[in-house]
């Protein structure tokens, strides 16, 4: 059953909304909701919410580098309060730079993860690619949605991790370099 429900979740993050990638010579700052699962052996998977604040910067028409902090909380299936910090690094591919900007990225992200099963604050650290769209309406902003499957290595162990992302995105010109 709550299985059901935390793929249910996953969906309709997806489908609310989608993200645009920023293009040469012009940068964003990203704003995001984010639903994030890990999964480490031997551990009741954690299902964590939380917000995200970046920087996106538009290195060519079709690559993008983000640098983001991360804060999230929740809990485990066994009734245990989790919670983490991260910070990460992806770079992005866009297909296509329309209005519906698609994009594919890898990246990495470390931080500190608490379970809740024991005493420890662990350090965390994550591969991961996904995928997403963003939908930019104006010339300003944006919003997307981004889906990601990962690597986790977690101080109890390895596992997989998954989640979603939301955002929101304002970019910020640079016609004078």
């Amino acid at each position: 059953m709550v299985r059901s429900r935390t793929f249910y979740a996953i969906i309709l993050a997806l489908s609310l909304s989608a993200p645009a990638g920023a293009a040469e010579a012009e940068s964003s700052v990203v704003l995001g909701a984010r639903y994030h699962m890990v999964d480490l052996a031997g551990r009741a998977p954690a299902h964590l919410g939380g917000l995200t604040a970046g920087m996106e910067w538009g290195l060519s028409d079709f690559w993008n580098l983000q640098a983001t902090l991360s804060g999230e909380g929740g809990g485990t299936l066994a009734g245990e309060a989790a919670a983490g910090g991260t910070v990460g690094i992806q770079i992005s591919t866009l297909i296509d730079a329309t209005q519906w900007v698609p994009y594919l990225s890898v990246g990495i992200r470390g931080g500190l993860l608490d379970l809740g099963l024991d005493a420890a604050i662990d350090p965390y650290l994550e591969l991961y690619g996904g995928g997403g769209v963003d939908y930019r309406p104006a010339r300003g902003w944006s919003v997307g949605v981004f889906g990601f499957g990962g690597l986790t290595w977690s101080g109890p162990g390895f596992g997989a991790s998954a989640g979603g992302l939301l955002t929101f995105k304002m970019f910020i010109p640079h016609f004078f370099e």
